[in-house]
């Protein structure tokens, strides 16, 4: 019985012992960095390449790389986004503000058209699947809080981007529209195209306009 007894205490020592072992080697065991996570140099390449072709296809932000040297633009990003995911290596390019600031002085570059290259960079990590050269981070099994960090990585070059001082506060969307004016313009103009579409003007049939525009 003693015997028994004593064995059974040996192994919940033993069982203790493995778990602060295992405990143990999950905090010494060096975490992966992100670049690691996404699948190294080739998952980079392939989501820059596809990131690119879907930017120079959207219109919200295409004009933006007008007469730039895509091979090398492409290149720095690849550089810019191994570094800064903690790949190998060190980031050369130019200053991100002066590499940004005609864009902002001259074509507008702003928090609006900063959001769209956010949103496609997440979108091609979401889509690069198992296989590197399948469509762009969902595909390569990039899981959603890899592609949330690489959001917030790319967000935390925003001001500089931007060429604004860092933590400015970034203009609500009335005030990007034009403030009030902008809004009145806009609302007058959409209920005079309401008020002539068939398809929906009978619903303001008897409505006070005035009071509807005001209040919208």
């Amino acid at each position: 019985m003693a015997a028994r007894g004593l064995a059974k205490i040996n192994k919940m020592e033993g069982d203790k012992t493995d778990e602060r072992r295992s405990h143990l080697e999950s905090v010494v065991q060096p975490q992966k960095t992100l670049y690691e996570r996404l699948g190294g140099a080739a998952a980079i390449d392939a989501a820059v390449e596809q990131f690119y072709d879907t930017v120079l296809a959207d219109s919200r932000v295409n004009k933006f790389f007008e007469g730039t040297d895509m091979a090398k633009q492409r290149r720095m990003q690849k550089a810019f986004l191994t570094f800064a995911f903690g790949g190998p290596g060190n980031y050369s390019g130019k200053n991100m503000r002066k590499a940004h600031q005609k864009l902002v002085d001259e074509q507008g570059l702003n928090d609006a058209h900063y959001d769209v290259i956010v949103e496609l960079l997440g979108t091609r990590l979401a889509v690069l699947g198992t296989t590197v050269g399948r469509s762009t981070l969902k595909g390569l099994g990039v899981c959603d809080e890899d592609v949330a960090e690489a959001a917030k990585i790319a967000n935390s070059v925003r001001d500089d981007v931007l060429c604004r001082e860092p933590g400015s506060k970034r203009k609500t969307l009335y005030e990007r529209l034009g403030g009030a004016a902008a809004i009145d313009a806009a609302v007058e103009q959409f209920y005079d195209t309401v008020l002539a579409d068939s398809r929906v003007n009978k619903f303001f049939e008897g409505t006070d306009m005035v009071k509807q525009r005001r209040m919208q």
